[in-house]
C-alpha cells in the first residue's frame, strides 16, 4: 500500500469513527472506535488477498499490536479436522496511542521497534506531537527516527486529532509523513 492510499484509508477511518461516537463518549471509547474503523478499512483493502488477514487486538486472533496485517499459509490442525493459521510474513505493524505522555508515546513505539524488522509500520498519534510546545515535536521526532533507522520497511507516522477535540469545529485534517 502506497503512502497517498495509506492516508485515504487512515482518513476514512477516522471519519467513520467520529461520525460513529456520540458526543461526551470517553476518549478511550473512541480512540477504540478509531482502530477498529481502521481494522475494517484495512481489512476491505486487503480481503481479495486470500493470503493476507488483518488482525485487531481484542479478537480471538491477537498479534502482538493494536492491528497486524499478516501473510498467512493454513495448514492441517494435528487434533481436529481443518485447518489454522501459520504466518509467513508480516506486512503491517500499526499502533496507536492517543496520549500526550511521553512514556505511553514510547511504550507504543517500542512494540514497533520489537516487532519484525522486515514489515511496513504505521504509528498514528494525536496531532499535539507536531507543536513545538516542551519541546515535544524535537523529542517525538528523534525518538521516532531512531527506531525507523533500524527497520527494513517502510515507517510512517499517522497524526489525527484527539478523541476529545472530535466535536470541535476546528477541523484538524489526518496528517501522514513518511519516516522511512
Amino acid at each position: 500500500m502506497d503512502k497517498q492510499k495509506l492516508e485515504k484509508v487512515l482518513s476514512e477511518a477516522f471519519e467513520y469513527a467520529k461520525n460513529l461516537c456520540n458526543e461526551g463518549e470517553e476518549n478511550r471509547t473512541r480512540s477504540k472506535c478509531f482502530v477498529d474503523s481502521l481494522h475494517v478499512k484495512l481489512d476491505c483493502h486487503y480481503k481479495k488477498q486470500k493470503d493476507i488477514k488483518v488482525y485487531s487486538a481484542g479478537e480471538p486472533v491477537e498479534f502482538l499490536h493494536d492491528i497486524s496485517i499478516l501473510q498467512i499459509k493454513e495448514v492441517e490442525s494435528p487434533m481436529k479436522r481443518g485447518q489454522i493459521d501459520r504466518i509467513k510474513g508480516v506486512l503491517w505493524q500499526i499502533e496507536s496511542e492517543m496520549s500526550d505522555n511521553p512514556r505511553d508515546f514510547l511504550a507504543d513505539l517500542n512494540k514497533l521497534d520489537a516487532g519484525t524488522l522486515n514489515s511496513n509500520k504505521l504509528f498514528v498519534v494525536q496531532h499535539c506531537w507536531l507543536n513545538n510546545e516542551y519541546k515535544k515535536k524535537e523529542w517525538a521526532k528523534v525518538q521516532v527516527e531512531a527506531i525507523a533507522e533500524q527497520q527494513n520497511g517502510l515507517f510512517f507516522v499517522a497524526f489525527i486529532p484527539h478523541p476529545s477535540d472530535w466535536d470541535k469545529d476546528n477541523e484538524l485534517p489526518v496528517k501522514l509523513c513518511k519516516i522511512k
